[in-house]
């Protein structure tokens, strides 16, 4: 009886190291993920851009360094994107005094078939399109539903990442908390 109780003692001993040990490599592997996409997604200002502006001019995330990014993947064959772009623009609107930039960045969509989606909606000149004819944020990002928002600290870093429609209160908590990170 008593041996059981050793053996059965041992094993969870076992259990527990080799789970932390497990968590701690996870985490570092995710730490290191996290930022082969940052560098795969900002780059520095010599990057080749992989995103237009509805004109046609390339732009690089790093641009926006030392902003909270909220960007938006949509597509004008999502039917949530029409509510989704309306409410960033709302956001936008309230955060205006703010160092928050709200992106969107279409989804391996021409950039006329994108600009002319973007034409049936009201004024959402707040939020800065983007146009991605690669998917290469999606990809990069593991992107999972449409649409899908990703909150960025200043720094670049996730904050937070909300897949499907979110809740316009619920994103402007995380913007707020994403402002407050260090």
């Amino acid at each position: 009886m008593k041996q059981s109780y050793i053996t059965i003692i041992v094993i969870v001993l076992i259990l527990l190291v080799a789970g932390t040990a497990t968590f701690f490599v996870m985490r570092k592997q995710s730490h290191m993920l996290q930022n082969e996409v940052r560098s795969d997604l900002f780059g520095d200002e010599n990057a080749v851009a992989v995103y237009t502006d509805l004109l046609g001019n390339p732009v690089n995330l790093d641009s926006f360094a030392g902003k909270v990014m909220v960007i938006n993947s949509w597509a004008s064959w999502s039917p949530l994107s029409q509510s989704e772009l309306v409410f960033l623009q709302t956001l936008a609107e309230e955060f205006k005094d703010a160092p928050v930039v709200f992106l969107a960045i279409n989804r391996k969509e021409p950039k006329e078939q994108a600009a002319r989606f973007v034409e049936t909606l009201p004024n959402i000149s707040s939020v800065q399109i983007l146009i991605d004819t690669t998917d290469h944020y999606y990809t990069a990002v593991s992107g999972y539903a449409m649409p899908e928002t990703r909150v960025y600290t200043k720094a670049g870093t996730v904050h937070s990442e909300v897949r499907g429609t979110f809740d316009s209160n619920e994103l402007k908590n995380l913007i707020t908390q994403a402002l407050e990170a260090q």
